[in-house]
C-alpha cells in the first residue's frame, strides 16, 4: 500500500514558485512522487508539473513500455534530457505563438479600421492586464529553471532521481535509519566544479554562496544541475564563445544585470555556433546540466513500512538529514502500528512546520510517502489549500468492484 502526503508554504518567499507531482499507475502497482523547486520564475517547475511534457508522467511511460523505471544511468540521461528539450521547445513555442498571433490580428485587419487593440473588451483588458501581472511575476516565457527530485516505486524496487540541490531520503519508519539518500548538487562539490570547469565556466561566492557562472553572467546559480537555464546549457570552451575580447567581456556582464539583455547576447552567439555546426544549440549537460544522479534500493519485506521523504531545498536548508530521521523516530514512537501518514498527525507537515519554526527563507515543499507492508483496504483523501493526503493501495479490487457497481446498475436501468 501506499500513502503520501504533500505540505507546501511560501516560505520567505514572495511566490511560491516550487511544485510538486504523483502519479500512480495501480494496475502495475507503481508511483512516482516529485518535487519541482523553480528558481527566477515557476514557468520550468510548472512546464515539470505538467500531466503531459511533464516528468513524472515520461518516468511512467518508460516504465510502461520498458517494463521497469530507468535503472542506469545513461537511460535516466536520455529520459531527463528528452524532457529538458521537450521543456525548451515548449517555452520557446510559447513566446513565438504569442508574437505571431498579435502580428497576425494586426496584419489582417481592413485597410482604415481600427487597430483591435482598441476595441478590445473589458474582459479582454481584464485578461491582459493578468496575464502582464503573471509575466513580472513569472518572468519571460522561456527563462527560469526548476531543481527536480523523484522517487519510482515498483513493487520493493525504489529508484531516486536528482537533478539539483532538492533531497530525497529513504527511511525504515520505526527505526528512523536512513537507507537511501541522495547527494546535492552544489557548485562547490568537487566533482561539480571540475564539470563546470571544464565546459568553460567558474564557481564564484556571492554572499557567501557558491554559484555556478559563466562570463556572461552576473550572479549565477546556487545549485550546478537543474531542468532549464538554457543560457547556461552551452559549452563555453566553444571557439565563437572564446573569441570574445576583455571589452566584450565586460559589456556582457554589464549587460547581464540588465534583463534580457544577457540572454540576448549568450543566444546570438550560440546561434551563430548551431549554425555553423548544423545542431541544437542546447547542450543539456552544459555549465548547467540536467543530467540525473541514479540511487537504488530493493526494500526489506520483513520491514513493515519505509517512509521516502522528498523536500526542496528550503528544508534541507535549515534541517539535516539526521533532524529528519530524528523527527522520524520521535514521530513514529507516537504512533500506533495502524497509523499512516494520512492521518491527521501528518509527518509532512510537522516537517514542514519546523522548517517555518527555523526561519526558513524559501518555499518550502514535503512529500512524505509511504510504503506501508500491511493490509488496508482504506482510499482516503483530504486536504486544503496548503496540505494535501492521499492514501492509495494498489486499487485493482477497488476498480474492478466499482465497474462491477456500474455495470450491475447499467443492467437494472435497461431493464424496461
Amino acid at each position: 500500500m501506499f500513502c503520501w502526503n504533500v505540505a507546501s508554504d511560501v516560505g520567505g518567499r514572495k511566490y511560491q514558485e516550487d511544485r510538486h507531482h504523483v502519479v500512480s499507475d495501480a494496475g502495475r502497482g507503481i508511483i512516482v512522487a516529485a518535487v519541482y523547486d523553480g528558481h527566477g520564475n515557476a514557468r520550468v517547475s510548472t512546464a515539470l508539473a505538467d500531466k503531459e511534457i511533464g516528468l513524472a508522467p515520461a518516468l511512467v511511460g518508460w516504465a510502461s513500455e520498458h517494463g521497469s523505471f530507468p535503472e542506469s544511468d545513461g537511460e535516466a540521461e536520455r529520459l531527463f534530457h528528452d524532457v529538458d528539450k521537450q521543456i525548451w521547445s515548449a517555452l520557446e513555442t510559447d513566446e513565438s505563438t504569442e508574437t505571431v498571433a498579435a502580428t497576425q490580428t494586426e496584419a489582417i485587419r481592413p485597410a482604415g479600421s481600427e487597430p483591435a487593440s482598441k476595441k478590445r473588451s473589458a474582459k479582454d483588458k481584464k485578461s491582459k492586464q493578468r496575464a502582464k501581472r503573471n509575466k513580472k511575476k513569472l518572468g519571460s516565457n522561456n527563462g527560469g529553471g526548476s531543481t527536480a527530485v523523484v522517487a519510482a516505486i515498483d513493487g520493493r524496487k525504489v529508484s531516486l532521481y536528482n537533478v539539483g540541490d532538492s533531497r530525497a531520503l529513504l527511511l525504515d519508519a520505526d527505526s528512523g535509519k536512513v537507507l537511501l539518500a541522495t547527494k546535492d548538487h552544489k557548485p562547490d562539490r568537487i566533482d561539480e566544479r571540475a564539470r563546470i570547469l571544464s565546459k568553460g565556466g567558474d564557481v564564484k561566492a556571492r554572499h557567501e554562496v557558491a554559484r555556478a557562472t559563466t562570463r556572461f553572467t552576473e550572479w549565477g546559480y546556487a545549485t550546478s544541475r537543474a531542468f532549464g537555464d538554457f543560457e547556461m546549457k552551452r559549452d563555453f570552451t566553444e571557439p565563437l564563445l572564446q573569441a570574445y575580447t576583455d571589452e566584450d567581456d565586460d559589456s556582457a556582464r554589464a549587460a547581464s544585470r540588465q534583463p534580457g539583455q544577457q540572454k540576448e547576447r549568450v543566444e546570438t552567439s550560440v546561434s551563430n555556433v548551431a549554425k555553423a555546426d548544423n545542431e541544437n544549440p542546447i547542450d543539456h549537460d552544459g555549465v548547467m546540466s540536467v543530467t540525473p544522479e541514479v540511487y537504488s534500493a530493493v526494500l526489506d519485506s520483513t520491514v513493515p513500512r519505509h517512509y521516502v521523504i522528498l523536500a526542496s531545498d528550503g528544508l534541507w536548508d535549515v534541517l539535516e538529514s539526521d533532524d529528519v530521521a530524528a523527527m522520524v523516530r520521535e514521530w513514529t514512537s507516537t504512533r500506533t502500528s495502524t497509523q499512516s501518514v494520512s492521518e491527521n498527525d501528518s509527518l509532512a507537515d510537522l516537517l514542514l512546520d519546523e522548517a517555518l519554526q527555523r526561519g526558513a527563507t524559501d518555499n518550502v515543499t514535503v512529500i512524505v510517502l509511504e510504503i506501508n507492508n500491511a493490509p488496508d483496504d482504506d482510499l482516503l483523501l483530504s486536504g486544503d489549500n496548503r496540505r494535501q493526503t492521499i492514501c492509495l493501495q494498489s486499487m485493482k479490487k477497488t476498480i474492478v468492484n466499482i465497474l462491477a457497481t456500474l455495470d450491475r446498475t447499467d443492467r437494472l436501468l435497461s431493464v424496461d
